[in-house]
């Protein structure tokens, strides 16, 4: 014969009625709600704060790739400024020809590297007098173009150096270099003709 097991112990709730229920005799660890959700993910073994290697890696090749998207633009828009300096000096500068043509008087165009500026006076009696009006009012370049290698027939000019424009059309040759990072422009002028702008 099979033998019987020993019924389980029931307890009735207070009051006395209702069904019997069982009497667990350690009590309920588990979390309840949104709480006890966030208690039981605290207490995942091996869970540490911080960043695992993998979202690092993920992290720096984003990082490389917008770089990589964002330095050729940057190149690109030093290139252009660079370009346009150099073409807007030498047209300036084919304009003042013209006008020491017109007016029967000597221009001087002052290049002055160490202030990154250029100016153009206009000979008055026995002296220059600056010019005050567009477009040959004193020009200082962009903090990221300076002026190199300034040459005045033949000689490479220490500071400051003038070219002078006759009215004959005649005029002194110069060299000048522009630079903006790794390019550059020249601006080169013969003793007679016009002023060219050229990529080295």
């Amino acid at each position: 014969m099979t033998p019987r097991l020993p019924p389980c112990p029931a307890s009735t709730p207070r009051g006395g009625k209702g069904l019997p229920f069982i009497q667990n005799s350690q009590p309920d660890s588990t979390p309840r709600g949104r709480k006890g959700l966030l208690l039981a993910r605290r207490r995942l073994p091996g869970k540490t704060g911080g960043f695992s290697l993998l979202e690092l890696l993920i992290v720096v090749v984003i990082i490389t790739v917008l770089l990589g998207l964002v330095a050729p633009g940057l190149g690109g828009a030093r290139s252009r400024d660079l370009a346009d300096a150099a073409q807007r000096l030498g047209t300036i500068i084919n304009h003042a020809r013209q006008e020491a043509v017109l007016t029967s008087r000597t221009w001087c165009l002052e290049i002055d590297p160490a202030e990154n500026s250029y100016r153009f006076r206009q000979r008055v009696g026995d002296e220059f007098k600056q010019v005050d009006r567009a477009p040959f009012t004193e020009t200082r370049l962009q903090p990221n173009i300076s002026l190199h290698k300034l040459e005045i027939n033949g000689q490479a000019a220490v500071a400051a150096g003038q070219v002078y424009l006759f009215p004959t059309g005649e005029q002194d040759a110069f060299r000048l270099t522009l630079q903006s990072g790794d390019n550059r422009r020249i601006i080169a002028m013969e003793p007679l003709g016009l002023a060219r702008t050229q990529v080295p």
